[in-house]
């Protein structure tokens, strides 16, 4: 048997400098002749090994001739020690499997189990190729190891039963490279060129102050007032912040220029990246807003929106905990390519995945995307580059790239939605009421430095949403049109009130949150009487000085010990109507309120409900009573209602007018009243 030894792709391999062959995200769907029973292979399957059944060879086979698998293909649980018995047989197969084990995974106790994940993609040419994913695990790691099979697209000859094998170019060795930044452009381009949904953002004028590039120096203009291209920066400040600000101290010697050599790493490896791409003007958060003047940082803040969506290039220093960590990496020697001996093959693990959704605690590959202020950042910017650990991303409206090649999509690909972001807020259509609270569910699930900057970095995504929603009005991260469906936020760790936030907005509770419908049922039976707010700042910003709502609907009042004790229990029962407390944890009330005074005075306000023959049930806000009189809401719950002497009733009975009796019955258990929630 041929060896089958591993080595590492050096520099003098012909690697990163070729574009990936196969666009791996499309599934083939031939025309090809059906009646072909794939089970049928029987000279395929003559000389199959009986370890591995040949399963690479085989599969190989399938897709030159039928140009499909079966799908989902895989086979599993292939035991290490019978894959090195069949290499030692002269399985070809089983002595590839082998060679990868030996580099990748090491020979220990505990031996190996395989899987084998198999696809078929399309190439440019159209012909299918065979895309191979190897799962490897045992008895001692918590995870798997996830590693590619593929063919380099470097000239080397393969071996000929592996010919279909997917076509891949080597890893990006460093992001910082020629390669890296033909990468780029060419990514830049195709979007100004052919993508209509990023095209109609034309260059914007330049924002109130911009950084201007000099050969040698950063040098802070002002009012320049004129259209041209720029870059905005996307970085984390970290715990200390950026050692260079603008500041009513560093404002004259910024307008002075400073030296390249002076800036922090990040900010002089993002004007490293215009200066390459041509770009003469960058924006930077921390050198374009006065840091100690409140007026200028809320003014700014307020028209972010314009000053990311108007930029010809958002640059993320995706993988820098701060200003000093810069934007360049190198590939990191654990995942760099392996050559597999004289076959024509390669492996290499699996890269980190870009996160689909907004992380909460996973701060060691993509710490920028844990970060709360980044999150409209990303959402506003027409095109982003994502310098992260190992590799270049790319995201616009129209596509998303990776230099890898294993995460790209095009607007082609089923549009809908940007990395699972809903994109109603870049883009006219669908519904914003679910759009809204899908954005709240994931931004708030992001890190502030401080929490009182929840609502303000919201501003420019609101400033957009306010364009769809001419009719509707903004406070404190509610719209007043929505506003009861909305109020059916929950949260998992706490309860309370944030200040200066009312206990009805969401951004009261520095947590994650997520919504709940409590205007569903069939009847609604609370209505929004009246908004009464003094903003603090822009409407956008959300801040404000004070801010109640009335509500108008049928009320129950109950002591905390009897509502909280009484879980799936009647805490009613007047012999003919019973009611229940059929709260769940996870809808907002319960386990939260241990710090509750149990002689806590407690509303329930009926929002909706739906009562049938028998029985029904409503969803309700949970507020608390405070000494001035007025509510602080404390959650959102559910409540049974059941006619007592009608338990025995046929279930399959359909009586409308029963139905409204029971309605009629249900709501003279409340009392109708206007409460005030603050």
């Amino acid at each position: 048997m041929d060896d089958l030894s591993v080595s590492l792709t050096g520099p003098g391999s012909n690697t990163s400098e070729n574009v990936d062959v196969c666009d791996t995200t499309a599934d083939v769907d031939t025309n090809r002749d059906s009646s072909l029973s794939m089970d049928d292979d029987d000279d395929l399957a003559a000389s199959a090994c009986e370890i591995c059944k040949s399963a690479i060879t085989r599969r190989c086979a399938k897709v030159r001739r039928y140009g499909r698998l079966r799908s989902p293909d895989c086979v599993w649980n292939l035991g290490e020690e019978w894959l090195r018995g069949g290499a030692r047989a002269g399985c070809r197969d089983c002595g590839l499997i082998t060679s990868i084990l030996d580099h990748f995974c090491a020979i220990g106790i505990e031996p190996w189990r395989v899987d084998l994940l198999f696809g078929v993609v399309s190439c440019g040419n159209g012909s299918p190729q065979l895309k191979i994913n190897m799962i490897v695990s045992n008895a001692s790691i918590s995870l798997p190891e996830e590693l590619r099979i593929f063919r380099s697209t470097a000239d080397v000859p393969v071996e000929p039963q592996w010919s279909t094998i997917v076509q891949r170019s080597f890893l990006l060795q460093d992001t910082s490279s020629e390669y890296a930044f033909q990468i780029v452009s060419k990514w830049l381009h195709d979007c100004l060129q052919s993508h209509d949904r990023c095209s109609i953002y034309k260059t914007a004028r330049l924002p109130k102050r911009i950084l201007e590039l000099t050969a040698t120096t950063v040098l802070l203009r002002e009012n320049l007032n004129r259209p041209a291209a720029y870059a905005c920066l996307s970085h984390c400040w970290g715990e200390k912040g950026p050692a260079l600000r603008l500041t009513s101290n560093t404002i004259d010697t910024l307008r002075s220029g400073v030296a390249r050599a002076q800036l922090p790493e990040t900010f002089k490896d993002a004007v490293e990246i215009c200066d390459r791409l041509g770009i003469h003007f960058i924006w930077i958060d921390a050198m374009c807003i006065v840091q100690d003047n409140l007026k200028d940082w809320a003014s700014t803040a307020s028209v972010m929106a314009d000053i990311y969506e108007g930029a010809y290039l958002t640059i993320a220093a995706t993988a820098s905990n701060d200003s000093n960590g810069g934007c360049f990496s190198r590939l990191r020697e654990n995942f760099k390519d392996v050559t597999l001996g004289n076959t024509g093959l390669c492996a290499r693990r699996n890269l980190p995945r870009f996160p689909k959704r907004p992380l909460h605690n996973d701060t060691t590959e993509w710490p920028l995307l844990e970060r709360g202020w980044v999150f409209q950042e990303r959402r506003l910017s027409t095109r982003v580059v994502h310098y992260a650990r190992d590799q270049l991303f790319w995201e616009c409206g129209s596509t998303f790239f990776s230099a890898c090649g294993d995460q790209n999509w095009t607007v082609d690909q089923s549009f809908g939605v940007k990395n699972d972001y809903s994109n109603d807020m870049k883009f006219d259509g669908g519904d914003p009421r679910n759009g809204w609270r899908a954005l709240i569910t994931l931004y708030s699930k992001l890190k502030f430095t401080k929490s009182c900057d929840r609502l303000p970095a919201l501003a420019g995504v609101v400033e957009r949403e306010q364009r769809r929603r001419k009719d509707d009005t903004y406070v404190a991260g509610m719209w007043k049109n929505t506003l009861l469906e909305d109020l059916g936020f929950s949260q998992y760790t706490c309860y309370g009130n944030t200040p200066g936030i009312p206990s009805w907005s969401w951004a009261c509770i520095e947590d994650s949150v997520n919504f709940t419908d409590i205007m569903y049922h069939r009847n609604a039976t609370t209505e929004l009487i009246s908004i009464d707010t003094i903003p603090d700042g822009p409407s956008n910003m959300g801040k404000v000085v004070s801010a109640s709502i009335r509500l108008k609907g049928p009320t129950f009042s109950i002591r905390a010990v009897a509502y909280l004790s009484t879980y799936l229990e009647y805490f009613l029962d007047n012999g003919v109507d019973q009611l229940a407390n059929f709260d769940y944890n996870l809808k907002g009330t319960s386990e939260f309120y241990d710090d509750l005074d149990p002689d806590a005075e407690l509303l329930l306000i009926v929002m909706s409900a739906s009562i049938m023959e028998i029985s029904g049930e409503c969803t309700t806000l949970v507020l608390q009573r405070l000494p001035t009189g007025n509510f602080q809401r404390l959650g959102h719950g559910v409540l049974r209602y059941q006619r007592k002497d009608l338990r025995f009733l046929d279930r399959n009975t359909r009586d409308p007018a029963l139905r409204a009796e029971n309605m009629e019955r249900f709501l003279a258990l409340f009392t109708v009243r206007e409460v005030e929630i603050i």
